[in-house]
């Protein structure tokens, strides 16, 4: 994944830069229901945290 980082966890990345948060892929969530897409960042050492969640139309 582009700006550095490394996994932490299945979608968890820790990194302290995200370029472009339009170009992150998504991970498969479809265990949260409706067939949604979504990841967690962890940002400088865990003092700030952050998530992108898509799901489909209607759910």
């Amino acid at each position: 994944m582009e700006g550095g980082g490394k996994f932490i966890s299945k979608k968890t990345w820790d990194t302290n830069f995200v370029p472009d948060v339009m170009k992150v892929k998504l991970l498969d969530a479809s265990e949260r229901g409706a067939w949604g897409n979504s990841i967690v960042f962890e940002l400088a050492e865990n003092i700030m945290a952050a998530h992108i969640s898509e799901f489909p139309v209607g759910t």
